[in-house]
Protein backbone atom coordinates (compact mmCIF):
# COMPACT_ATOMS: atom_id res chain seq x y z
CA UNK A 1 0.00 0.00 0.00
CA UNK A 2 2.57 2.18 1.08
CA UNK A 3 4.46 1.57 -1.97
CA UNK A 4 1.50 1.96 -4.17
CA UNK A 5 1.06 5.71 -2.67
CA UNK A 6 4.35 6.74 -3.22
CA UNK A 7 4.55 5.69 -6.85
CA UNK A 8 1.35 7.57 -7.18
CA UNK A 9 3.19 10.78 -5.55
CA UNK A 10 6.01 10.46 -7.30
CA UNK A 11 4.30 10.78 -10.64
CA UNK A 12 2.18 13.48 -9.67
CA UNK A 13 4.94 15.25 -8.20
CA UNK A 14 7.00 14.85 -11.62
CA UNK A 15 4.20 16.16 -13.69
CA UNK A 16 3.23 18.63 -11.55
CA UNK A 17 7.48 19.78 -12.42
CA UNK A 18 6.97 18.88 -15.46
CA UNK A 19 3.95 21.24 -16.39
CA UNK A 20 5.43 24.25 -14.27
CA UNK A 21 8.60 23.79 -16.44
CA UNK A 22 6.42 24.52 -19.75
CA UNK A 23 4.40 27.01 -18.03
CA UNK A 24 7.92 28.78 -16.84
CA UNK A 25 9.04 28.37 -20.67
CA UNK A 26 6.11 30.08 -21.89
CA UNK A 27 5.90 32.90 -19.63
CA UNK A 28 9.59 33.45 -20.18
CA UNK A 29 9.25 33.00 -24.31
CA UNK A 30 6.05 35.21 -24.07
CA UNK A 31 7.92 38.36 -22.18
CA UNK A 32 10.87 37.72 -24.90
CA UNK A 33 8.85 38.08 -27.93
CA UNK A 34 6.67 40.69 -26.57
CA UNK A 35 9.59 42.76 -25.44
CA UNK A 36 11.22 42.66 -28.89
CA UNK A 37 7.95 43.49 -30.27
CA UNK A 38 7.25 46.59 -27.84
CA UNK A 39 10.96 47.76 -29.27
CA UNK A 40 10.10 47.41 -32.30
CA UNK A 41 7.15 49.52 -32.22
CA UNK A 42 8.79 52.25 -29.97
CA UNK A 43 12.14 52.75 -30.40
CA UNK A 44 12.43 55.52 -28.21
CA UNK A 45 12.76 53.81 -24.94
CA UNK A 46 16.25 51.90 -24.71
CA UNK A 47 16.63 48.27 -24.08
CA UNK A 48 18.22 48.62 -20.62
CA UNK A 49 14.68 49.39 -19.20
CA UNK A 50 12.96 46.86 -21.08
CA UNK A 51 15.93 44.53 -19.21
CA UNK A 52 15.27 45.98 -16.20
CA UNK A 53 11.35 44.83 -16.47
CA UNK A 54 11.74 41.50 -18.26
CA UNK A 55 14.41 40.48 -15.34
CA UNK A 56 11.80 41.90 -12.69
CA UNK A 57 9.45 39.17 -14.24
CA UNK A 58 11.54 36.17 -14.04
CA UNK A 59 11.97 37.10 -10.46
CA UNK A 60 9.25 37.19 -9.80
CA UNK A 61 8.38 33.80 -11.95
CA UNK A 62 11.35 32.21 -9.72
CA UNK A 63 9.57 32.91 -6.89
CA UNK A 64 6.40 30.85 -7.50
Amino acid sequence: LFSYLYQSYSICVKLFLITFFFIKILIFDSLLLGCKKYFQLQQIFKNSQCQVIFFQQIKQINLL
